[in-house]
């Protein structure tokens, strides 16, 4: 006896992944926001001066994928925000 497999279709695996992968990228957007909101900057998109505060409202007028064009104060800082970009870099290829 054969038991019947209920296989998803090809346009259900892909939404499985676009949804894993943007729950990933929100996951890593959010981290990187909990990281910078309030962290002096050195410079940014959209004339970010140097010595101004990164603020929830800058974030939310520049598109996501700038947020990693900010440049922090704070060595680690910078360091953390590059890693968060080179995850986001992998998770999107892998999907």
């Amino acid at each position: 006896m054969h038991w019947p497999l209920n296989l998803p279709n090809s346009n259900e695996f892909a939404r499985t992944f676009d949804d894993q992968l943007r729950i990933l990228e929100k996951d890593i957007f959010e981290r990187v926001e909990r990281m910078i909101v309030g962290k002096q900057a050195e410079g940014g998109p959209n004339d970010l001066k140097s010595g101004g505060r990164v603020t929830q409202a800058y974030l939310a007028e520049l598109p996501r994928e700038n947020w990693f064009e900010i440049r922090l104060s704070n060595d680690e800082a910078n360091s953390q925000l590059e890693q968060a970009a080179e995850r986001l870099r992998q998770q999107q290829e892998e999907f």
